[in-house]
Parts: C-alpha cells; sequence; structure tokens
C-alpha cells in the first residue's frame, strides 16, 4: 500500500503538492510501523499485560514529534495547522486502543470481529491521512473529509489484497481477512493448512482448496472499491489515485 501512494504523489503535474504528501505520509507511516511492530511482538511472545502498558517506543515518539514540527512549518494558516496536529493526535490515541484488543480477539477471530478491528486501524489512519493531505492541498475541512473516505476505503481494498499475498506469513501470527472468512468453513481452512507453507498464495491454489472463502473475501474488497469511486469523483487527485491503485501490482496480482 505505501508503494502505490508514494508511486502516486511522487508523480509530475497538477497543482498537487506531492513533495509535502510523500513526507507526510513518510512520517505517518514511520510511525504507525514502529507502533505495529511493537505491538505485534507483544501479541506473538502472549505477553498480554505488558500489551496493556503498551506505550510509543522512541522512534515512533520521534516520527510523531518529526510529523508536529513539518506541519508548523508548512505555509499554512495556523487554524489548518491545528486541524491536521488534531486529527493525527486522534489518530495516534484511537489506533492505541485497537491495538489492545487484538491479543483478546485472537488470530482466527470472527469475519465482523476482524473487519471492524482492520477498519479501526488500518481505515482510520488512512482515512485520517486523506483527511491531511488534502488539508494540506488546501482543500477545505468538508472535502477534506470526503477525501478521507476515499482513502479509507482505498486502504481497505488494498488490505485485503495484501492480506492474501501475506496469507503464509499471518497464518496463527496476525489477524488477516481471509484467515477471517476461513473460519467459516472448516473443511476448507483443513485443506489450507495441509500445505499453505510448502505453496505460493495465488487466486489458482485459494479456489481449489478455498473457493466459498474466496468468493466472500472478493465481495468484500469490491464492497471497499465500489466506495471509492463514489467520492473521488470530486477531486480530480483522488481520480488519479484510483488509476494508480488499479494499475498496481499488488492489485492486479489477485484480482483480474
Amino acid at each position: 500500500m505505501l508503494d502505490i501512494l508514494e508511486n502516486f504523489v511522487r508523480e509530475k503535474g497538477g497543482k498537487f503538492k506531492r513533495k509535502e504528501s510523500v513526507k507526510a505520509l513518510s512520517l505517518i507511516y514511520t510511525w504507525m510501523r514502529a507502533f505495529d511492530d511493537e505491538a505485534e511482538k507483544l501479541v506473538r511472545e502472549k505477553k498480554l499485560e505488558k500489551l496493556r502498558q503498551l506505550k510509543e517506543n522512541e522512534k515512533a515518539k520521534q516520527a510523531a514529534e518529526r510529523f508536529t514540527s513539518f506541519v508548523v512549518r508548512m505555509p499554512l494558516d495556523k487554524k489548518t495547522k491545528k486541524r491536521i496536529i488534531k486529527i493525527f493526535a486522534e489518530m495516534r490515541r484511537a489506533v492505541f486502543k485497537e491495538y489492545l484488543e487484538e491479543m483478546k480477539l485472537g488470530y482466527f477471530a470472527a469475519p465482523e470481529k476482524v473487519i471492524a478491528w482492520k477498519e479501526n486501524t488500518t481505515g482510520r489512519a488512512f482515512e485520517d491521512f486523506g483527511n491531511i493531505i488534502a488539508l494540506l492541498n488546501g482543500l477545505s475541512e468538508k472535502d477534506a473529509e470526503l477525501a478521507g473516505k476515499a482513502l479509507r476505503n482505498w486502504a481497505l481494498a488494498a488490505q485485503i489484497a495484501d492480506d492474501i499475498r501475506d496469507l503464509h506469513l499471518d497464518y496463527g501470527r496476525n489477524l488477516n481477512f481471509f484467515v477471517s472468512f476461513l473460519t467459516k468453513y472448516p473443511e476448507e481452512k483443513k485443506l489450507i493448512e495441509k500445505d499453505l507453507k510448502n505453496r505460493r498464495v495465488s487466486l489458482k491454489w485459494l479456489e481449489k482448496r478455498a473457493p466459498r472463502t474466496l468468493s466472500e473475501i472478493k465481495n468484500l474488497f469490491y464492497k471497499y472499491l465500489n466506495q471509492i469511486g463514489k467520492e473521488s469523483e470530486s477531486f480530480s487527485f483522488l481520480r488519479e489515485l484510483e488509476k494508480t491503485f488499479f494499475e498496481s501490482r499488488v492489485l492486479m496480482r489477485f484480482y483480474r
């Protein structure tokens, strides 16, 4: 997902502040990755008490501080700067709260629980990022909210593609969209488990072993994709992002 966004904002043309947007994206992603890595480590080690006491490590704190400094230096009015900093602060608190729930869910949680968790972490982070880059580029708060919704759905669709690609890495280790739907079909789950570690995940491989699971995850994927189009019609840069997404290898590797 990061690669797709970076390729998009680095393209030339238009009035979009691509350099500044890449910087904002990089700092937000650095914060989330540092925090996510620490949380995942505690979850894997089943250290629930430490997870409850989870705090941002030094790398995450530095990324957050650099982001705030970056916004303060931007040639924006004070109201917009305060709005951007507030969005980031609220996102940090919200995502932090959700990570405390991950261990309670377990790696084989039901679809509705995993969907809610993904929407409140990945979805929330990218929705706020959409708000932020829109405000950085001079859009109104109302338009920024629409941009945020578009990026939220884009990120969740991309996350589904990522979860399929990383199925062999996530299985029994991280919350995964595909695995959550797989729990509904024990016979398909058994077939996937049988030789998951020995095979490269592909659509053809999944179609033979988990056709019903794949059908359900595709329906969810296209639900998010359809929402992108509804929001992106208002903004040229979101139409560009949609085009970039459809041309991305992450998407085309699994959905044709």
